[in-house]
């Protein structure tokens, strides 16, 4: 259970989160090969 507060700070942090968590991989792939 979330206070309510927090489910705006989630719907941007999450998206971002994401991002990066992609750009790591693609990153780390490319230096990989």
């Amino acid at each position: 259970y979330f206070h309510a507060d927090w489910a705006p700070l989630y719907r941007l942090l999450l998206p971002s989160v994401a991002l990066l968590g992609l750009a790591a991989v693609g990153l780390w792939f490319i230096v990989g090969l």
